[in-house]
Parts: C-alpha cells; sequence; structure tokens
C-alpha cells in the first residue's frame, strides 16, 4: 500500500512571536521536506522591519520525509524581538517517479505532496504582493527606483516619482516662503502705518527768534521739522510751548521759514521722546520716511539722526583744549554712518597721537578713511590723512609720505582747524565670528582671502560683516582662553566654531575637547550670539581617518546642545573620500595634508549653506 503524505490547509508560516531569552524555539505547526527550505526573519526592539537571520540552525526531528523541525539561534533572543519562521522552498526534481515500465506510488505520493506545500507558499505569498484590481493590468517596477524615491504610476508601469528627502526639503522651504511672505505682510503694514498720517505745513518768514504760531497743538519738537533758509534744522534748536515754537537763538529777519508739523506716526518701538527717524530729504519739499531703517536699531529705541559733540585728544594723555569751534552732525541709512564735523580748537594741553573723538556709532570691523580739511596743524610728510578705526569712534589722523612710504601719526597740535566728512558700517551687533584654527583662518599658499569658506559664507548670506578668529595651530582648549575677549571685541550676532584637527595631532583629549567646545558653546550663548559648530574638516592622513573617531562623536555630542546648529563638515569629507580617487580627494588639500585649498573651501562653504539655519543670526 502506498504511504499517504498528508498535507493540511495552511500558510506554511508562523505567527508572529517573542523570543523568551533562549537560543531554540519548535517544533512549529506545519512540516518541511528539508532543513534549507525554512527562513527565519527577526525584528530587533527598536527596528523599523524585519530582517531575515542567515545563521539560524534547522533540525528535522525524526528524520521523516516530511517532518517537524526545531531552530536553533546562535545567542538568545530577548522577550522585545519579534520572529516569523517560514517555509520557502526552492522546487526542484531530485528523484524519478517511474519504476520499471510503471510508475512508483510512493515517489508520486512524495512529489505531489512537495507540489502541494509550494503551492500553499505560492498563495501565501502572493497575498503579500500587489494585487491590482479587477480590469487594471498588472504593474511592472522599473529598475531605476532607489531606496527613499517615491513612486508614480505612468501605464502599467511604475516608475520613480521625486525622492523622500528632497519633498521634505521642499516642505520646509515652502514653510520658509510663508514665514517670509508673512514678515513682509508685517512689515507693509508698518510702513504703511508710518507713512499714513497727515501734516500740518505752515510758512512764515522770520522777524526775530519767535514765537511763530501753528494754530495746532505741537506736542514735542520731535514732531516738528523747520526749514530755514532751506536748511532742516535740528530739533534741539527750537523750542515748542502749546501751538507754538521758538527759536534758541534769532536767526535775524527776512529768511523764509517751513514748518512741518507730524501726525502720530509712532509706532511701539519708538523712542519715548516720540522722535522719528526721518532718514533722508529731499532739497524744497517736505520730509518723507523711508522703511529701510535698521530694524535692530529701531527695536532699540535709536534715532538715525542727530548732532554730537566731537572733541580733539591725544593717545598718551588726552588733554584739555578751548574750542572755538566743535560740533558735528549725522544720520544712519542701512546700517552706514554718514558724518561731518568741524573742529577749531587752542591751547591743547594732550600729548601723543592726535585723535578725534565722539563719533555718534561704534564701528564695524573696518577701518575707514574719512575726507579733510585742515589748517595750522603740523605734519611731515606730504599730506594728511584720516581713519576711522574699527570697533572706537575715533578718527585717527596720520601723514602720508611721496613714493608710497608708510604712514606715521600726528602728534597733537597745539592749534588746529579740521572739517572731516565720512561714512562707516556700524551695523550693532549684526558681526559673524568665525573661531578656529588655521583652516578658519585660512590664507596660505593657493588660498587667497577670496577662497576662504569665511568670505564665502559672509557674502553668500549677506547679512553681517565676518570677523576672523582663526588662529593658525590652536587647539580647542587655546581657542577656548581667547573665547571671552574676542566675543567683547567682536559683539558678534552669530559665532561659528571649528575645532578638532589640533585636537587629534596635539592631542588634546577627546574629553577636554568636548569640555572646551561646551564652554564656548555656553558663552556665546550667554552673549545673545546663535551658536553655528562645525566639525573639523577630514584630511587623507591614514591616522586621523582610523583615530579620530572619539573627537567626532565629542563635536556631534555638542552639536545636539539647544539652540546650536551643527555642520557635518568632516562627514562631508569622509563622504567625498568615499567616492573620490585617492588623488582627487588629495586635490581638495592645498597642502596635500589637511588644510583644505579652494576647492576644500567650497565643499566647506556648500556644507555650511546646505544645514538649515546655520551662520544666521
Amino acid at each position: 500500500m502506498v504511504d499517504y503524505i498528508p498535507i493540511q490547509k495552511q500558510d506554511r508560516q508562523s505567527d508572529i512571536f517573542l523570543g523568551d531569552g533562549g537560543p531554540i524555539y519548535g517544533p512549529f505547526d506545519f512540516k518541511i521536506f528539508d532543513e534549507d527550505d525554512v527562513e527565519v526573519w527577526t525584528m530587533a526592539d527598536g527596528e523599523d522591519f524585519f530582517s531575515l537571520q542567515l545563521s539560524v540552525l534547522v533540525l528535522k526531528q525524526a528524520s521523516l520525509p516530511l517532518d517537524s523541525f526545531t531552530i536553533t539561534f546562535p545567542a538568545g533572543q530577548p522577550v522585545t524581538t519579534k520572529i516569523v519562521v517560514r517555509s520557502a522552498r526552492q522546487d526542484s526534481r531530485a528523484a524519478g517517479v517511474r519504476k520499471g515500465t510503471g510508475l512508483d506510488p510512493d515517489a508520486m505520493e512524495k512529489e505531489f505532496s512537495k507540489i502541494a506545500t509550494l503551492m500553499q507558499e505560492f498563495r501565501r505569498d502572493m497575498n503579500r504582493a500587489w494585487l491590482s484590481d479587477f480590469g487594471v493590468p498588472g504593474l511592472k517596477l522599473d529598475a531605476n527606483v532607489a531606496d527613499g524615491d517615491t513612486l508614480m504610476k505612468l501605464g502599467d508601469r511604475l516608475t520613480k516619482g521625486a525622492n523622500a528627502l528632497d519633498i521634505a526639503n521642499a516642505q520646509q522651504n515652502a514653510e520658509l516662503a510663508q514665514e517670509a511672505a508673512e514678515d513682509a505682510a508685517e512689515i507693509r503694514d508698518e510702513v504703511a502705518a508710518l507713512t499714513a498720517y497727515n501734516p500740518v505745513v505752515r510758512k512764515f518768514t522770520t522777524t526775530n527768534a519767535g514765537p511763530y504760531n501753528m494754530t495746532v497743538a505741537i506736542g514735542t519738537a520731535a514732531k516738528l521739522d523747520v526749514k530755514l533758509g532751506g536748511v532742516l534744522l535740528d530739533h534741539d534748536l527750537y523750542t515748542v510751548a502749546g501751538t507754538n515754537f521758538t527759536f534758541l537763538e534769532d536767526p535775524g529777519a527776512g529768511l523764509p521759514i517751513e514748518a512741518v508739523l507730524r501726525g502720530d506716526v509712532r509706532n511701539v518701538s519708538d523712542p519715548a521722546d516720540a522722535s522719528v527717524k526721518i532718514v533722508s530729504l529731499d532739497p524744497g519739499v517736505v520730509p518723507y520716511f523711508d522703511a529701510r531703517y535698521d530694524a535692530r536699531y529701531e527695536a532699540k529705541g535709536g534715532r538715525t539722526r542727530g548732532s554730537f559733540d566731537p572733541f580733539v585728544k591725544g593717545s598718551t594723555s588726552a588733554g584739555t583744549a578751548t574750542y572755538q569751534s566743535a560740533r558735528g552732525t549725522w544720520r544712519q541709512e542701512n546700517g552706514m554712518v554718514h558724518f561731518e564735523l568741524e573742529l577749531v580748537w587752542t591751547g591743547h594741553t594732550g600729548i601723543g597721537d592726535l585723535t578725534i573723538g565722539g563719533l555718534p556709532k561704534v564701528s564695524a570691523c573696518l577701518n575707514s578713511p574719512v575726507f579733510m580739511a585742515s589748517s595750522n596743524i603740523g605734519f611731515a610728510g606730504q599730506d594728511l590723512q584720516g581713519t576711522q578705526l574699527a570697533k572706537t569712534t575715533d578718527v585717527l589722523l596720520q601723514t602720508r609720505y611721496a613714493g608710497g612710504g608708510p604712514t606715521t601719526p600726528v602728534p597733537v597740535a597745539t592749534i588746529g582747524t579740521l572739517r572731516l566728512a565720512g561714512f562707516y558700517p556700524a551695523d550693532d551687533n549684526s558681526d559673524i565670528a568665525f573661531v578656529g584654527d588655521s583652516v578658519t583662518y585660512g590664507k596660505r599658499p593657493g588660498v587667497l582671502e577670496t577662497d576662504t569658506f569665511r568670505f564665502k559664507v559672509q557674502n553668500a548670506l549677506s547679512w553681517a560683516i565676518g570677523y576672523n578668529g582663526g588662529v593658525s595651530g590652536e587647539n580647542a582648549s587655546e581657542g577656548e582662553a581667547r573665547f571671552a575677549a574676542l566675543l567683547t571685541a567682536a559683539s558678534p550676532q552669530a559665532v561659528c566654531i571649528m575645532f578638532g584637527i589640533n585636537d587629534f595631532y596635539d592631542p588634546l583629549p577627546a574629553a577636554t575637547y568636548k569640555t572646551k567646545l561646551q564652554s564656548m558653546v555656553a558663552m556665546a550663548q550667554g552673549a545673545g550670539a546663535k551658536v553655528t559648530l562645525c566639525s573639523p574638516n577630514a584630511t587623507p592622513d591614514p591616522a586621523m581617518i582610523a583615530g579620530f573617531g572619539p573627537w567626532l562623536t565629542a563635536v556631534q555630542d555638542v552639536g545636539t546642545t539647544p539652540g546650536v546648529i551643527y555642520v557635518p563638515v568632516y562627514e562631508a569629507f569622509e563622504a567625498k573620500r568615499a567616492v573620490l580617487s585617492s588623488g582627487a580627494y588629495a586635490a581638495l588639500f592645498a597642502d596635500g595634508i589637511q588644510h583644505p585649498g579652494p576647492t576644500g573651501h567650497d565643499l566647506i562653504t556648500a556644507t555650511i549653506l546646505a544645514t538649515p539655519g546655520a551662520c544666521r543670526p
């Protein structure tokens, strides 16, 4: 009698079950012909999908053609690990069914049972496959679809769509655009509020100091603009009382007066004295308001025009002087301070280099030349020149020699006359400080200032003047020692910190490296600066490639500090090393070793600009 091998209706697959801490599991509710037919899939806690395990041992229990079995893992499986066991037989013909001139019933029985198991597995897996609805043709998946791509239907094909990361970036850009649109609408409304007013204009001819009656209540002098003989006067040259204004000094008779009383055009950020930011004036017309005022300056309630009191001082001993004239006026537009001053003095007691002080705003990180005319000031060179000194309110006088020789300071003159005009950048707290080692310093043979990532980032973002805080040879400990003084000198609104190469080679222990980075981040945030933290560029050096891991982990950990923007520069260089030839990778470096050349600085620049929020206030 032929042996019958029954095959029950089943999926030939276990339910999902959990590990019990041990390595051995089974038997299961289906049987197998061959141990190679078994697949074991697991998903550990925290993983997102099941993975096929290839190192699991499968053992049949009784050596029957169709037999129960157990599985054995190399190690015990945690109770949080999910497991699925299934049969996935790869069909073959290893035996015939003929016996002499007839058929072998036993062989046929076994072959039919194998076919039945294959059909069950086919049905099981088909239920997990893509199933088209009735009347819809099947679909073919294109070969060029990569991980992260979306799918689009094109006829009977599923073809490559947008990458999921690109979609996410597009969504983020859309959100940023929406925020920008909302900000623009808010600014538009503020500008409309500033420009929507009905001035009261009165014209007079002078007879004396006044009073002159505007016929409506004036309020404060800051709301009344007075032109005398076509010249707009400072508000402190006249007083107001009720509906009248009066000049402090008698202007004489016969001069035309045009007085413009503005309505209430203040907003919440205006100063308490109700002064309004008049940026520019056209000859012969009433003042108008320019919406391009500096928002950061406006938020502080400051004025953008006025007068100031300049003075002459010596660099060694300031001294005192008797002034016949000491006056100056200024205005600020788009972050630039424009000034004019006149100084006439006698009997000065100062010692040292002749310096003019008292400019209205501290300048940014640039020395700016000024225009000047002078008399009664002795000097040895060909002519005089003046320089407004960076981060000060001073102008230094120097003498210039013919033939391009070096300039020298001019000693304080006992008597003298100076008339100066100039302009300089003075965006309060608008600088970005780049702090690091020789890579941040940037300039070296083969690398111009215009090649450095500092230059390219600050010009690409176009919001600040960059401060070069890079010092060759420094590690994070040495950078941290000077960091507080740098914050005071640069007054940055943002800092970009990048150390690590010297820390590895010195070596500064990775734990100390991390502590020093944390200290600089804390100091910068305490000073109100937004922090961008970059990992250093990788190098072609095999020692650094093999051993930099602890330092990279340290900077990555500090990069997770709240409020810090982390830029993966090291990781970007490593990604390039993985796809470039050794020669092409070495070409990223000016010295072929560790200092980036122009293309290496381009890679740093691109990585920073691709990081949302990096090097921004």
